[in-house]
């Protein structure tokens, strides 16, 4: 999973998925934060040019500790939530869903 955080949100990219949430983003003092955006569950093998799934609501829950971020992927619709703790600066290699 890899976060990219901006003055204009976030956007998440992982091997199988991707989304993006509405910033700026200020946690609190305790770590914490909260945010509204979407997430995409994208499916294995080819993908045809020209059909788009649309992508779904989705909460992000954060709690920042120094430098790891656990990440809390709620989708709207009762899809089960998903969690990743990210290292800031972490240089990572996706490898999208084959």
């Amino acid at each position: 999973m890899m976060l990219v955080i901006d003055g204009q949100g976030g956007r998440v990219d992982s091997d199988c998925a991707s989304g993006w949430f509405h910033g700026p983003v200020t946690a609190l003092p305790d770590g914490q934060f909260t945010a509204r955006g979407s997430f995409d569950q994208h499916a294995p093998g080819p993908q045809a040019a020209d059909t788009t799934a649309p992508a779904l609501g989705a909460r992000y829950d954060g709690e920042l500790r120094g430098e790891l971020l656990t990440l809390t992927i709620t989708p709207d619709g009762g899809r089960e939530p998903q969690t990743y703790t990210l290292q800031a600066g972490a240089r990572i290699k996706l490898i999208r869903c084959l």
